[in-house]
C-alpha cells in the first residue's frame, strides 16, 4: 500500500467515525519528544494517531475493523487509537 493510498483510506475512515486525527509524520526530534519509538512509522508517514469523538470500546472496535477492511492496523493506546498498514499475513509493516 503506498502512503497517498494509506492516507486516503483512513481519513475516509476517521471521518465516517467521527475522529480527529492528532498526530501524523513527525520528525525525529519531535517523535523523541513525545516518547516514540525510535522505528515508528510516524518518521515515514505512514502512521496516525487517532482520537474518536466517543472513546468507548463500541467506537473504537468499529473504528479498528473498518481499519481492517481497509488493510490497515488499529491499535488502541487508551487515550488513541494509534493506526499504520498491516503487512502480509496480518501483521504490522
Amino acid at each position: 500500500m503506498t502512503r497517498p493510498e494509506f492516507l486516503e483510506a483512513v481519513l475516509l475512515i476517521v471521518e465516517a467515525h467521527s475522529g480527529s486525527v492528532t498526530s501524523g509524520m513527525r520528525s525525529r526530534a519531535r517523535n523523541t519528544a513525545v516518547g516514540g519509538h525510535p522505528r515508528s512509522r510516524h518518521l515515514t508517514g505512514y502512521a496516525l494517531d487517532v482520537v474518536l469523538d466517543v472513546m468507548d470500546d463500541t467506537h473504537i472496535t468499529a473504528f479498528i475493523d473498518a481499519l481492517r477492511g481497509v488493510g490497515a492496523l488499529g491499535i488502541n493506546e487508551g487515550d488513541h487509537v494509534h493506526v499504520q498498514p498491516l503487512g502480509p499475513w496480518g501483521r504490522p509493516t
